[in-house]
């Protein structure tokens, strides 16, 4: 019998590793990797189980269970040498021999006496692989969706609420999709090309319709060459990055959701690129997180930085530092107007426009806004774990967040300025304008508010979207998250957003979810509602088009995924990219 191969065991030790710790295989694989000193192909190999494994665990034990007298009694460890093994024999198709021969030297390697269990289950799961897939065991009426959802690796409950929410045919796509690679895609810092241009070729780069982006064959040059940590790049799925450069407006931005700053990151290279006036305000609920992107665009020069912590369905509560201190030197009469940036001004109800940049405190070394001694505005927060608290290395591996970073409860915002002195230009062009009123309105709880031209909320989400990439989604989630608690997150943090959005601004509204309860019944909800009675939807890919030129081929590309409202809703199809949602809702 052959002995077990290295990628198997480095796969087993890194699931076991996830489970007990509750971190991701994908996170914690480069290090195991390197550890065991794997080739290249190895570690491909050895992260292609990991990942698999984690993405259909159900419908893993599922199959194993069928065969095993007493299921429960199985040891852990056990039991994930042999989900490794079953899942090469039912979505690889790796011969049933060597399927079996590895999966049993695996359980062998830890736990001889439970070899002969191994031998007898897998060679039964093997036998069995064609009726298991085909759903033979459930009941007739149930049969074609259990074996859509088997066939996919997917809970069944799960693939029915994508059937419903995108009709056969799109969800076919989702569901053909699941058990395949990622097409993988970068965005140039556009002050670093001279950098790039040795790591993107090595990485086979193609540029995109959209301007900074670019698919890649690999990240490993990018990687190695020290691209990520430099933040000269940054990889993001292409359709993600099509709602960033859409929500890019000149003026102010609230950005809620900004987890470890992928999109802040975008947002600020589009700035660059079009030059225009902005000013970037990014919210999220972990300070760990906001943190991490800071550091990266600091690194990136692409701008100043202000972070705010705190729950974004209370932005009184996250921003209240940050709106005594714009409207107070406002009322303060203090400072000039600057030549050349958009002005600020009150909105005669207590409320204060910043439009261009926003007033901070700037400091004269560093483009990171700093207050107390951190670069936070304070708001409430709970619920923070360690993880979330500590300062993620800006050479980690900035994905779009998965499962955990989606069901956060709320997010805080940061502001990023053209230049290092924007904030106190800006807060001159306020002054300059008038002073905030002493009276607000019944709604602002007496006190002064800032307004913003954008207000990005990149919403909390079930991650429906990008299951192939982080496969630990699916088997988390649960119906009643999907139904009902993240659209109704998702309609809070809408409502708060909505009363920060100016006279003439837009509210823009994402998500990375294929499921209809969180993206256009969630935009329903919200216009049905006191606050969003003052929306309209329009177009998505109109930003885009408004952008100029250079973004034409990019916005003709969103306009082939909307609907008949102006909503853009993509879907991983087979050799795609993810599945993301936008909304846009001009103020009336």
């Amino acid at each position: 019998m052959a002995k077990v191969t290295p990628a198997r065991r480095v796969a087993l030790n890194v699931l076991m590793e996830a489970e007990q710790t509750g971190r991701y295989a994908r996170e914690l694989m480069p290090a195991a990797a390197d550890a065991a000193r794997l080739d290249a192909r190895d570690a491909a190999f050895a992260m292609r189980l990991a990942l698999g494994v984690t993405s259909t665990r159900g419908c893993l034990d599922d199959a194993l269970d069928a065969h095993l007298d007493k299921p429960k009694k199985v040891a852990a460890r056990v039991r994930m040498a042999l989900r490794i093994a079953a899942f090469e024999a039912l979505y690889l198709n790796t011969a049933p021999e060597v399927a079996v021969s590895q999966g049993v030297e695996l359980v062998n390697s830890f736990a001889k006496g439970a070899s002969g269990l191994a031998n007898a289950v897998l060679r039964r799961v093997c036998a069995c692989r064609d009726a298991f897939l085909s759903a033979e065991d459930a009941a007739p009426e149930q049969r074609e969706m259990v074996a859509r959802a088997r066939r996919a690796g997917l809970p069944v409950w799960l693939v029915r609420r994508v059937v419903e929410s995108l009709g056969e045919d799109r969800a076919q796509e989702v569901l053909d999709a699941q058990c395949g690679a990622a097409p993988l895609a970068v965005h140039a810092n556009p002050l670093r090309e001279r950098e790039l241009v040795r790591p993107l070729h090595d990485a086979d780069a193609l540029p995109l319709a959209l301007p900074g982006a670019l698919s890649v064959a690999h990240v490993g040059p990018l990687v190695s060459s020290g691209s990520f940590a430099h933040a000269d790049a940054v990889a993001s799925d292409y359709h993600a990055q099509l709602i960033a450069a859409a929500a890019t407006r000149a003026g102010s931005c609230l950005e809620i959701g900004a987890g470890r700053g992928t999109k802040t990151f975008m947002m600020l290279a589009h700035v660059r690129r079009r030059q225009i006036e902005h000013a970037h305000v990014a919210l999220d609920m972990y300070e760990g997180k906001c943190r991490a992107n800071a550091v990266r665009i600091e690194r990136a020069d692409l701008g100043g930085l202000e972070l705010a912590v705190g729950d974004a369905t209370d932005l009184d509560a996250c921003l209240a530092e940050y709106d005594a201190h714009v409207c107070g030197c406002v009322a303060e009469g203090i400072g000039g107007r600057a030549e050349g940036h958009a002005s600020g001004w009150t909105n005669g109800e207590g409320s204060v426009r910043v439009s261009g940049d926003t007033g901070g405190f700037a400091s004269s070394n560093s483009s990171v806004r700093v207050s107390s001694g951190t670069s936070l505005f304070s708001g409430e927060r709970g619920g923070e774990t360690s993880a979330d608290r500590a300062v993620v290395p800006v050479d980690a591996d900035f994905r779009e967040c998965a499962l955990s970073d989606a069901l956060a409860h709320g997010t805080a915002r940061t502001c990023v300025p053209a230049g290092d002195d924007s904030h106190e230009r800006a807060l001159r062009d306020a002054v300059a304008h008038g002073t905030a009123s002493a009276g607000a309105p019944a709604d602002v709880d007496s006190r002064d508010r800032v307004l913003f031209d954008t207000v990005f909320v990149d919403a909390p989400c079930s991650g429906t979207g990008t299951m192939r990439r982080h496969g630990e989604i699916a088997w988390r989630l649960t119906p009643t998250e999907c139904k009902r608690e993240l659209p109704d997150l998702q309609l809070a943090l809408l409502r708060a957003a909505a009363r920060r959005v100016a006279e003439g601004g837009e509210l823009i509204y994402a998500t990375c979810s294929v499921l209809r309860a969180e993206n256009q019944d969630v935009v329903q909800a919200f216009l049905s509602s006191e606050e969003g009675a003052r929306f309209k939807l329009a177009p998505v890919s109109g930003l885009l088009e408004e952008a100029g030129a250079a973004y034409a081929r990019a916005a003709c590309e969103m306009a082939a995924l909307e609907d008949e409202h102006g909503c853009f809703q993509s879907v991983p199809a087979p050799g795609g990219y993810d599945g993301h949602f936008c909304a846009r809702f001009i103020l009336r």
